[in-house]
């Protein structure tokens, strides 16, 4: 499957997930990545991606 599409799909799953879990900024661990030097996260949960055999861990701004 297309990189772009994943990429897609992973924020649509965000942004729906933050209405379920009450919060108002999830991310997922490649943007952890790159900005933890910049802020501090705590782990939330998993979500099931589309396409995509394991489940992707999701963050919140702490």
């Amino acid at each position: 499957m297309n990189t772009g599409l994943l990429t897609v799909n992973l924020a649509a799953r965000l942004e729906a997930a933050n209405k379920d879990r009450g919060t108002w900024l999830l991310v997922s661990e490649a943007t952890l990545a790159a900005s933890a030097a910049r802020f501090r996260f705590r782990a939330i949960s998993t979500i099931a991606i589309r396409h995509k055999h394991r489940p992707a861990s999701v963050y919140t701004v702490a």
